[in-house]
């Protein structure tokens, strides 16, 4: 499959993945124990956010791996951030999977677009309520 695998392989995405806090951290485990009980179209659309695509590469042909940073300073209200063009993700240190479950699917279900910094769709507020970075 020249465009990547239709099934998204936790196994592989793992293999793939540094975390902030290493591998052995609660985050990560939780992270993990999250993203496994996705559903197929909510695996694909997380890596939509935080990839841009659709589809992990087939066997060793990946360009780059996910990077998976830990928001300490972020509670339960915050939301996940994504950088595609470096497939890096910031999650909020949440605390419970339940929760954080229902963070990244509420950001990877709402959000317009890879290039709409600061927007969610049907967030509160306008663009002028942000200040310039």
């Amino acid at each position: 499959a020249i465009c990547g695998s239709p099934e998204v392989d936790l196994e592989e995405l793992k293999k793939r993945t540094t975390c902030s806090v290493g591998s052995d951290h609660e985050f990560y485990k939780m992270f993990w124990e999250v993203f496994d009980g996705f559903a197929h179209e909510d695996r694909r659309a997380f890596l939509g956010f935080v990839w841009g695509r659709t589809r992990l590469p087939v066997g060793d042909h990946w360009e780059q791996h996910m990077t998976l940073n830990i928001m300490r300073n972020a509670g339960d209200g915050a939301l996940p951030h994504a950088a595609t063009c470096s497939f890096h993700v910031d999650i909020p240190h949440y605390s419970t999977p339940e929760i954080m479950r229902d963070k990244i699917l509420y950001a990877i279900h709402h959000t317009r677009a890879i290039d709409d910094d600061h927007h969610v769709e049907g967030s509160l507020g306008s663009e002028d309520d942000w200040a310039d970075e």
